[in-house]
């Protein structure tokens, strides 16, 4: 059987067209370690730890300032097709909107006054 799920599209995204043929051709069992050199995941936690950490990471995300994630996703989820420049445009009118918020300024702010210390 071929891949399927996506596979074929994300797979030589994230680890190159000769390491994701090698992978769906030898159908190797990757350790946690492996897949995270590969760059397949993004995060290998001990079991004594996985549930204080995953509270880390949810709280940065929930912590984000509103808009500010799915305006990242469309931007990466864009940039391989994108030239440098129209990239450049795109991020530069993201952070235009973003810098519009409230939210987004109250944050600037206290960053700010955070670095005068």
């Amino acid at each position: 059987m071929s891949p399927d799920g996506g596979g074929t599209y994300f797979l030589p995204r994230i680890v190159g067209r000769q390491r994701a043929f090698d992978i769906f051709a030898t159908n190797p069992t990757l350790s946690a370690d492996q897949a995270y050199e590969l760059g397949i995941v993004t995060h290998v936690l001990d079991d004594e730890n996985f549930d204080a950490e995953v509270e880390k990471l949810v709280k940065k995300i929930v912590d984000s300032p509103p808009g500010a994630l799915a305006a990242l996703k469309k931007l990466l989820n864009t940039s391989l097709a994108a030239s440098l420049e129209d990239q450049l445009k795109a991020e530069a009118k993201s952070i235009a909107t973003l810098t519009d918020s409230p939210s987004t300024m109250e944050r600037l702010i206290a960053f700010m006054e955070r670095s005068k210390k």
